[in-house]
């Protein structure tokens, strides 16, 4: 589909300066085209969702308070890109992402981290992992995982090397 066999014309850039007028188009006139056929352009949606957990985390600098149970709510974001499917128009059906999504969310939501088979360290890195790598099969367009934890101002993106 082209914006022109729409009716709506697209002016080049350049046609307008400060000060100066617009050029009068007769009816049916296009000065320009722009191609925006769907399945031509590359989107990335994201969906995010939350979780409240406690863990516990060994290190070597504020190693009191780490090592002691204590818990966070953490903010997460799934991103998929891609072009959309001729058929469908979509990149990926959000219904399909949120049903991944809770599925993986519901093994992290209100447990006990270092309990979380798969997992290793509760740390922002690790469950960024944790999650790409419990979507990736039903997901395997996901372009970036985010993991934050608002009241700390901590947040880890993981952005999967290219598998091609």
């Amino acid at each position: 589909m082209r914006i022109a066999e729409k009716g709506i014309r697209v002016l080049p850039r350049d046609c307008c300066l400060v000060g100066g007028t617009l050029p009068t188009l007769r009816s049916g006139e296009c000065l320009g085209e722009i191609d925006v056929t769907p399945n031509q352009m590359n989107y990335e949606l994201s969906q995010k969702f939350y979780f409240e957990a406690a863990h516990t985390l060994h290190r070597e600098i504020d190693a009191g308070s780490s090592r002691r149970v204590h818990g966070h709510t953490y903010h997460a974001q799934v991103f998929v890109r891609g072009s959309p499917d001729p058929i469908t128009q979509m990149v990926v059906d959000l219904g399909l992402l949120r049903r991944e999504i809770d599925r993986v969310r519901d093994l992290l939501d209100h447990r006990f981290l270092d309990d979380v088979p798969e997992l290793g360290a509760a740390t922002l890195e690790g469950l960024c992992a944790f999650i790409y790598h419990n979507l990736s099969r039903a997901l395997p367009n996901i372009s970036k995982v985010r993991v934050e934890r608002p009241a700390s101002g901590d947040c880890c993106d993981l952005d999967p090397v290219s598998r091609g």
